[in-house]
Parts: structure tokens; sequence; C-alpha cells
């Protein structure tokens, strides 16, 4: 059986409402909104997204591009980041003490109190672990309590903001199913509509069409 926030177990976030819920309730955390954001708006695996440094999305303006080396894959991907991506970004990097383009963009409270004490803003570093997979499966699954009322059955965790990102592109914006294909670096367009769990919608709705 496949853990707890794995591709294979985690759901996307069908609801738009639901999503904005998500953001609005994270306004006072930086970190966690733009981690969020971004994960729900770049298709990054959740590795990837811990990966991303400061100098990668400094001076990014919308519609610029990323290039991001998938630890999964091995595979070189150019990345393009939409408005709320770059906002997200700017907003976090300007929360940061002292950022350098070396930095993890998303950097673990323990990282961010070292840097306060370095810059003598603080006098004692909180005890925090560091910002690992596991830790962003519990803040997603955190976040999404507010989807239990529309996806009461679904397990969330880390990859549900890459299939949310899917999940959207196809539902919401309309996207042909082989450019989604593509991105995702999926072996068949089959394989993609099991990902973003709308197979059983579509055949639903093709039986819907009258003749």
């Amino acid at each position: 059986m496949s853990a707890q926030g794995t591709e294979t177990t985690t759901a996307p976030i069908k609801s738009i409402a639901d999503i904005n819920r998500i953001k609005k309730s994270l306004e006072g955390n930086t970190r966690d909104l733009a981690l969020f954001t971004i994960g729900i708006n770049v298709a990054l695996r959740g590795s990837d997204l811990l990966a991303l440094k400061v100098g990668q999305v400094r001076h990014l303006k919308e519609g610029d591009t990323v290039t991001v080396k998938e630890g999964k894959t091995g595979k070189v991907r150019n990345l393009s980041f939409n408005a709320a991506a770059v906002e997200a970004a700017q907003r976090l990097i300007a929360s940061i003490i002292d950022p350098q383009d070396g930095d993890l963009l998303f950097q673990s409270r323990k990282q961010a109190a070292r840097k306060a004490i370095i810059k003598g803003t603080v006098t004692k570093e909180p005890s925090a672990g560091q910002l690992t997979i596991q830790q962003l499966n519990r803040l997603v699954k955190g976040w999404c309590g507010v989807c239990r009322k529309s996806q009461p059955k679904d397990n969330f965790g880390s990859h549900s903001l890459r299939k949310t990102w899917a999940y959207h592109q196809r539902v919401t914006f309309g996207e042909e199913l082989p450019t989604l294909t593509e991105i995702l670096g999926h072996s068949s367009q089959a394989v993609t509509l099991r990902y973003i769990c709308i197979q059983p919608e579509e055949i639903h709705n093709v039986y819907m069409n009258c003749l």
C-alpha cells in the first residue's frame, strides 16, 4: 500500500471556493501562503517545490521562466510563473531576513530563526524541524481541513498541490489533455485522466450527451 501523501493516494482540491478559503486562512503566514499559492500555480512535485532557491525567483516578472531539474526524473524543465506565483514569491522574499540567492525560498522556522539570531533580532532560537516533504504533507492536510464538506472521502498531502494545478487546468480552464500529459511527463493521456481524478466524471458526462 502506498504511503499517505504519495501521488496515488492524494486528491486535488476541486473547489475554487475551498482554494480561496485556504488562502484566506493563511493570510497571516507569508511563507505558508506562498507555499500554497506557488504549489497550485506551478506544476512542481513537492520535493522540487521545496528545493526552489531565492535566486531563481527573485527577479521574476509575470510570464518569466524558471529552469528546474526534477529530483525524481532528472529531467530539466522550464516553468512559466503566472501573476499569482510571482506575487507570492516576491512577498515571501520581502519577508526573509537578508535573502541570499542561494537560500531556499521556503525556509524552515529553524533556518529563519538562525538568520534572526545572526542579525541580533532575537535572543533565543525556537525549536523547529527542517521543512521536509513529510512536514509539507502535514501542512497540506491541515490546510485542506476546509475541504471536508466538498470532498469528505478524499485524502490530501503534498502532491495535492500539483494535482490541483492539473485538475483546474483541465476542468476550470479547459486546457487540452495532450498538453497536460506533456507538461506532467506522463506516458499516456489515460494516466493523466487518472492522475487528476476526473475520469469517472468525464465518463458520466459523455453518457449525458443526448442525440
